[in-house]
């Protein structure tokens, strides 16, 4: 992964010996639960909110 894609704001993690980048939410709020497994992240769950207007 390029030096310049890590300082974009962005969730990351280390598995099986590469960085893989999290996808953010795609209107820009919301959460991001990463679940572990023997001490491993094997899930990553993402929900966003949305402003009624």
């Amino acid at each position: 992964m390029e030096e310049k894609k890590l300082k974009e704001e962005s969730l990351y993690v280390f598995k099986d010996g590469q960085l893989k980048r999290i996808d953010k939410p795609k209107n820009g709020f919301g959460k991001t639960t990463i679940h572990w497994q023997d001490n491993k992240a094997v899930r990553v769950e993402t929900n966003y909110t949305q402003t009624i207007e």
